[in-house]
């Protein structure tokens, strides 16, 4: 609701009015100090919890980290996950933190807590109709705050979103029956009682409405949650302006009737939904994403932002620690020999009962370093040609090391009876295999997962060199060794998931870090370009020699 409106149960409207014949004068310091002190508690509060689950997850690490690691492997593993962690909560500190506040205290000082305090102190005082134009901004900036991954901030913007309307439709309801009802019928439903009565009606109407709008968002999950809120909240601004705003106007300048009193005169309707307009309407995704890519990004090195991506991957678990929960995934760390794959295998994702149980018992259990090549491709490309790559490339493995290969291949290692659980390991399973291979067919840079799988094998510690590139032959031909995977055209908006909802926790992930697509498609192409500079890629702290590297990586140069 406005500053001006002023339910029955108070004392008496507020008139809002241009002039600013001020409420601020009836206000004393105790009264700016509760004002104040609203105004910033849920900040401090929010910045409390977050340091002391901070805490509480740094204290467990410490505790556990005292004990000795049976995988030094397993050890550099949660210490990069550890500092991925950190540098993912300075991103949400810089970019929510800062929004929300500001958000929450133009809300308390221009919105409906001000008005109320006001006509509680002086039921004659009025406020100033130019605060309507911080007040457009409060509920813009709450919703800025949220990042795509942040599911409880999206829940708590979204319900202050449905509270504020069913407020605002509550109290126009009660003045339109106790108020404009009694008035209208006394006055036989003339004109401008008919006038009177309609405004504040058509308020509740489209509050309830767009409270319900609101409230469609809590089935969905996080992403997509935030994007309904998004529309919903600029849609807001349209159709009142559309709605309430013209006709109010229009009808006002026809019947001749005053456009004053509790239900805003139209000067205060163009300051709220005018400017609501102007801030909200140009707040596309990627504008959205431009800042809080600028926010997030201040003082971070490229090093640290994209680890940062993995650990919004991994994802928290309570106050669990870093370890406890990589030990979990070592658990479901498991690989396959070349003996357990096939043509059938490779063609489709989905597995029968008898094909799950069959790969279940060539599934061995392994161990962090134990596993020699990650598997990444795409469903999309022809199963024959990926078998015959992997077999080749199993061969010269085992002619260079006399042994056949450990391998992890997604659908034979994954569990299929908990893959939510299994797939938020996965940044475990391409941090424990010793190389990378990439069956490039024509689909494999416009899967997402395959995008997904090398940025964060490279991200933790993966380098160029230990890349072995497989391009896929024609049907009757031996898949090549080498070649470069052309990344230079990649576009994020141009790849495709197989299931909507792995896509959204992708992008999820991909924004929260990076903001918009841009930079990331930028630095895709980069990990991936025919030049490098080290071989631990944005690192500068380990730049001891300059080495121009490829993504065209032989297969004895891959197996050394």
């Amino acid at each position: 609701s406005f500053p001006g409106q002023a339910p029955a149960c108070m004392p008496a409207a507020i008139e809002l009015t241009p002039s600013p014949r001020s409420c601020f004068a009836t206000l004393s310091p105790w009264h700016w100090l509760l004002l104040t002190a609203i105004a910033l508690t849920p900040t401090l509060a929010a910045v409390i919890a977050l340091g002391t689950a901070h805490r509480l997850h740094r204290s467990a690490a410490e505790r556990e980290s005292r004990a000795s690691e049976a995988s030094a492997r397993r050890a550099q593993l949660v210490k990069t996950l550890d500092d991925a962690q950190i540098a993912e909560a300075r991103i949400r500190l810089r970019v929510s933190v800062p929004t929300f506040a500001l958000g929450w205290a133009l809300f308390v000082f221009c919105e409906d807590i001000f008005s109320h305090v006001c006509s509680l102190v002086g039921p004659s005082a009025s406020v100033p109709a130019p605060m309507l134009i911080p007040a457009a901004a409060a509920p813009i900036l709450v919703l800025l705050s949220c990042r795509p991954t942040d599911r409880v901030a999206i829940r708590c913007a979204c319900l202050f979103l449905v509270a504020r309307e069913l407020y605002e439709a509550s109290s126009s309801l009660h003045y339109v029956l106790s108020e404009e009802l009694v008035a209208a019928r006394a006055a036989g439903w003339d004109e401008c009682s008919s006038y009177h009565f309609s405004v504040p009606a058509t308020k509740a109407v489209l509050a309830l409405y767009h409270g319900l709008f609101y409230a469609s968002s809590l089935r969905l999950s996080a992403r997509p949650a935030l994007q309904r809120l998004w529309l919903g909240l600029r849609c807001y601004f349209v159709i009142n302006a559309l709605l309430r705003l013209l006709p109010k106007y229009a009808l006002a300048v026809h019947f001749g009737c005053s456009s004053d009193g509790p239900a805003y005169s139209v000067l205060a309707l163009v300051y709220f939904y005018g400017f609501g307009l102007l801030f909200s309407l140009p707040l596309t995704a990627q504008n959205r994403g431009r800042v809080h890519n600028l926010l997030g990004g201040a003082g971070l090195d490229e090093r640290a932002r994209r680890t940062s991506a993995v650990a919004a991957l991994f994802g928290r678990d309570g106050f669990r620690s870093t370890r406890s929960r990589v030990i979990d995934a070592v658990s479901r760390f498991k690989a396959v020999r070349l003996s357990a794959l096939s043509t059938a295998v490779l063609g489709d994702s989905a597995a029968s009962e008898d094909e799950r149980a069959l790969l279940d018992s060539h599934a061995e259990q392994a161990s962090l370093g134990g596993v020699d090549a990650f598997i990444s491709h795409s469903w999309g490309d022809d199963a024959e040609a990926k078998y015959r790559a992997i077999e080749q490339w199993s061969q010269a493995f085992a002619q260079a090391h006399g042994r056949t290969p450990l391998l992890w291949l997604d659908k034979a290692c994954v569990d299929q009876r908990d893959i939510e659980r299994s797939l938020r390991g996965l940044p475990i399973f391409i941090g424990g295999c010793n190389h990378f291979v990439v069956l490039a067919g024509s689909t494999y840079l416009q899967r997402l997962w395959c995008v997904l799988e090398i940025f964060c094998f490279l991200s933790l510690g993966g380098t160029v060199s230990r890349i072995s590139v497989l391009h896929l032959a024609d049907k009757g031909a031996s898949s090549g060794f080498g070649g470069e995977l052309d990344a230079s055209n990649f576009k994020l908006a141009q790849t495709a998931c197989a299931y909507r909802k792995d896509r959204d926790r992708i992008l999820a992930v991909i924004e929260a870090t990076y903001g918009y697509n841009k930079p990331f498609d930028r630095l895709v192409r980069k990990l991936l370009s025919t030049e490098r500079v080290s071989t631990e890629l944005g690192d500068a702290s380990t730049r001891t020699t300059t080495a121009r590297t490829t993504a065209r990586t032989t297969a004895g140069d891959a197996l050394r």
